[in-house]
């Protein structure tokens, strides 16, 4: 084991972690440490190409393109219908397996060719940034490996047609992403400093691989008892989804739930555009165990005490789902709760609000933004100040998100077309990161360097990553319900 307060441990626990993050196309990766004895088996209820087949034979009734999301539905459709028959399936006579987590990812490579300087680092030391702890030369050598583990893959290989086509090479990982990467691995590591971040993302990892289409199932039998006509007679329910249903599963859920949580990570992420599938975070799920895992202290002084955390294990897949579950059905029963308590003063606040900025809400109003988008951008603008009165809001994880919102919602734009404004100093963002007088978020270097690689996708401070956009796209179609095609599209791209 590679000491984690050393460039080599630092790097080597990273390239593995974005590597789960990323999720490429891939079979026994250096990321799928608890998959060793799992896979999915060909099932004599679905065939591909048949199904291929027969959409092609009806694409002359489709409109153009549409082929695609029908193919696309059909597969969830399968997966929903045979979530334990589709999903990677326990193999009794496993070969190669391996039950150390270092034995098993030092077997892809060799950390100490990626990184020739081994000096300590105290985390306490530790920069947010990978500039801040490795040269251009070793940041090259990180992202070189990132990609090669994930390009030399078998399954990727077999797959890699389906690639080319896509736009700035997005079936791999670039400096940019990388960057984007070490500040949200740093932010994990804050919460639990002594561990292995890697070895955590990759048991959610395999947790979600595991149980997604049980969640998807979960979902659509929700949405079916929920309307049961039974049901809703019998307790003369008014609503269109069955109050005491969804009060009876929040119940057993929550049971499970807090009966569970400790042991086996909870997956948890949100659900995208009408609720149809689910996205799950990595990084929320790694969140959200760390911070049990840090309080509960069972891992601290792991120097000390001698003790091994980082073994192969086999946990109950479904009951990671329980966290999500209880989302699911808390937006079904809560979705058009009026918050009764509002708060007069930042009523009366958000107005005086609205009066001040009469000139940006028109420009949203160009941009086909409704009074309650508008009011959901002021709110997000004012860092959730409004919220109380019934405003939907979202968490920004970090700098990169806030600079993504305000490209998407024109508020660049407002500033440079309508007020005649330019970003080309670190102060000039404050304009934005101020536009409520009463915030707290300050102006950074990082936005500065964002802005001046907004246009230029190979730049390393490119700002729309594909993966991590997609994903904070879906979040804010999820948290706020704006639909992303309300949104200003991608410099150049057009790819989400």
């Amino acid at each position: 084991m590679i000491n984690i307060e050393s460039k080599r441990g630092i790097a080597l626990d990273f390239i593995v972690y974005v590597i789960a993050v990323e999720d490429p196309v891939s079979s026994q990766g250096i990321h799928e440490f608890f998959l060793q004895k799992f896979e999915v088996q060909k099932s004599e209820n679905v065939n591909i190409e048949k199904i291929k087949a027969k959409i092609d034979s009806l694409s002359p009734f489709f409109q153009f393109g549409i082929e695609k999301v029908v193919f696309s539905e059909t597969i969830n459709d399968l997966l929903s219908y045979y979530p334990e028959e589709l999903s990677p399936q326990k193999i009794e006579n496993s070969i190669n397996f391996t039950a150390d987590y270092f034995e098993y990812i030092n077997g892809f490579l060799d950390i100490n060719a990626v990184i020739s300087n081994d000096e300590s680092i105290d985390f306490f030391d530790m920069g947010s940034s990978i500039e801040e702890n490795y040269n251009e030369e070793e940041i090259d050598n990180i992202l070189t490996t990132i990609n090669s583990l994930v390009t030399s893959n078998e399954l990727y290989q077999q797959k890699k047609h389906q690639f080319e086509s896509l736009p700035i090479n997005q079936s791999e990982v670039n400096l940019a992403s990388i960057i984007e990467h070490f500040e949200n691995y740093f932010m994990l590591r804050i919460i639990s400093p002594d561990v292995y971040i890697s070895y955590y993302a990759s048991l959610i990892f395999s947790l979600h691989k595991r149980a997604s289409n049980f969640l998807t199932r979960f979902v659509r039998e929700t949405n079916g008892v929920s309307e049961s006509i039974v049901i809703n007679n019998y307790f003369n329910s008014k609503h269109s989804h069955s109050k005491e249903y969804l009060d009876h599963q929040i119940n057993e859920n929550e049971k499970l739930l807090f009966q569970h949580s400790f042991e086996i990570p909870q997956l948890d992420g949100f659900f995208t555009k009408n609720s149809k599938s689910s996205v799950i975070s990595l990084q929320m799920s790694l969140k959200n165990y760390f911070s049990i895992l840090s309080a509960s202290e069972l891992l601290r002084n792991l120097d000390i005490t001698g003790i091994d955390p980082y073994q192969y294990s086999e946990l109950n897949a479904e009951h990671s789902l329980y966290g999500m579950k209880l989302k699911y059905l808390s937006f079904l029963r809560y979705e058009n709760k009026i918050h009764s308590h509002e708060d007069k003063y930042l009523e009366n606040s958000l107005d005086e609000l609205m009066i001040e900025k009469s000139d940006f809400i028109e420009y949203l109003k160009s941009k086909n933004f409704d009074i309650g988008d508008i009011k959901i951008i002021l709110n997000t603008l004012s860092e959730n100040k409004y919220s109380s009165n019934g405003i939907k809001e979202i968490e920004f994880k970090n700098d990169i998100y806030f600079f993504r919102f305000c490209h998407f919602f024109y508020i660049f734009d407002y500033f440079q077309e309508i007020e005649r404004k330019k970003f080309d100093t670190i102060a000039s963002f404050e304009r934005i990161t101020k536009f409520n007088r009463d915030n707290k978020r300050e102006a950074k270097q990082q936005y500065h360097k964002n802005f001046i690689d907004i246009d230029n996708p190979h730049g390393k401070h490119f700002p729309f990553t594909a993966k991590s956009t997609d994903t904070f796209l879906s979040e804010i179609e999820y948290s706020l319900g704006i639909d992303r095609e309300k949104l200003k599209p991608i410099p150049k791209l057009k790819y989400y």
